[in-house]
């Protein structure tokens, strides 16, 4: 067993007694760095075990422990009906799932992530706990950039083979890492000292590994998310002097470190995107248009992966793989496909509500707490870029898909809009 292999038991071991013993956020928390270091050369030296679910294990038992303190009613964040709703339609589709097996590992694994979604809302109750949370996501993003950065591209100009835990392909890992980004920019507005020097060298780390992941989609979620960012940052709240000031230095320092760090071989890549042939990227166009005919034939679904392993049949033989399949590469088409109609409206009621809710939630805490604002911006600017990645990659269990619902709920201060009260930690720092 290697030294970090260790360490990486010790930290482990010791977030679990914090959860149990302290709060049980250090066991979520935990759960989240798990996501980010499943992928790396030194875990297959660890003992085989479930350590996700031992993480969720010792994050119930702090929660057991102090059940009410939790008060956090998930049921009145509007997408959590949603989200339990295509939960429960995973297993009334099963009689329809043309595989069975594939069907049920996949809906087990939505579950897990409902459960993780459900989690957070508890346990995350106020925004110092949010805080913790966000560090310890950006640490696992930090941690996996550098490793990126260790290992450099290996592959077509690309890096692979360092992912993330549900995905270790350079676009999944590169749309997981890319919500990163507007986070860190959220949290550095007003971290101080050792604080922002951290969160400073994190954003270019976390930068720098995009542009090695090479990925023409994650990059077009990234300039979104930069977009979404700037326009709720420049609004009203942030007219004065002194904040356009901090606010154009932030920008700057954002794009010279992006320009500094791109290289021929991004660029190249990226102009790839105008490649409209059936062997570039307009593949994607073909294999989309295959999704009604599919739909005709099942219009119940075809249950989880099911496009995938009948794609032969619905695609040109030339845009199969060797393995005689090929993925949807949409997330909604996805939805489409595997849950039907029923599920792809279902799966677009829980995006609009997520959106209607920060729109809400902004309008409170303008009023209330301003100090909380440039957190939710660079959520919501998280969530939009890992949707718009989703565009064209399977992304419909993706666990960050459903980590950021959870976080903007309690970013916007989802005990005040719950409870029609003012939230008892909200002064917090």
């Amino acid at each position: 067993m290697s030294l970090t292999s260790m360490l990486f038991l010790l930290v482990f071991l010791g977030l679990g007694w914090l959860s149990m013993s302290k709060d049980p956020v250090y066991g979520i928390g935990c759960y989240i760095l798990l996501y980010f270091f499943a992928g790396q050369w030194w875990w297959q030296s660890l003992p085989n075990l479930p350590y996700s679910k031992i993480a969720i294990f010792f994050t119930l038992v702090g929660m057991v422990s102090n059940w009410n303190k939790y008060k956090a009613k998930a049921f009145d964040y509007p997408p959590t009906k949603w989200i339990f709703a295509l939960g429960v339609l995973s297993l009334l589709i099963i009689p329809f799932a043309i595989d069975s097996y594939h069907h049920n590992f996949y809906a087990s694994i939505l579950w897990k992530n409902i459960l993780v979604f459900w989690i957070l809302i508890k346990v995350v109750e106020n925004f110092e706990k949010l805080n913790k949370i966000l560090y310890f996501f950006i640490c696992g993003a930090f941690y996996l950039s550098f490793t990126a950065f260790q290992q450099g591209r290996n592959s077509g100009g690309r890096l692979e083979g360092i992912g993330v835990a549900d995905g270790q392909d350079s676009n999944l890992c590169a749309a997981a890492l890319v919500v990163a980004v507007p986070i860190v920019l959220s949290l550095m507005y007003r971290a101080k000292g050792k604080e922002k020097l951290f969160l400073s060298a994190a954003f270019v780390f976390i930068l720098n590994a995009l542009i090695l992941y090479n990925s023409r989609g994650a990059f077009l979620a990234l300039v979104l998310a930069a977009i979404v960012l700037g326009i709720n940052f420049f609004r009203k709240i942030f007219s004065r002097k002194g904040e356009r000031v901090k606010l154009t230095l932030a920008a700057g320092f954002a794009v010279c470190a992006f320009f500094y760090l791109a290289d021929q071989t991004f660029w190249d890549r990226m102009r790839t995107l105008e490649d409209t042939s059936t062997e570039g990227s307009g593949y994607r166009m073909l294999i989309w248009q295959s999704a009604l005919d599919v739909l005709a034939d099942y219009p119940f679904g075809t249950g989880a992966d099911g496009f995938t392993l009948i794609s032969h049949s619905y695609i040109p033989p030339e845009m199969v793989s060797s393995t005689g399949t090929r993925a949807m590469h949409n997330t909604y088409l996805q939805a489409l496909t595997e849950y039907g109609v029923i599920g792809f409206l279902v799966f677009l009621s829980m995006i609009g509500s997520v959106f209607i809710y920060t729109a809400r939630a902004r309008k409170f805490l303008i009023g209330e707490a301003e100090k909380f604002l440039p957190v939710l911006f660079g959520l919501e600017a998280a969530f939009a870029a890992h949707l718009f990645a989703a565009i064209f990659i399977n992304r419909l269990y993706s666990e960050v898909l459903y980590w950021l619902p959870a976080l903007i709920a309690v970013a916007g201060g989802l005990t005040v809009l719950g409870l029609n009260g003012k939230d008892e930690n909200i002064s917090c720092h």
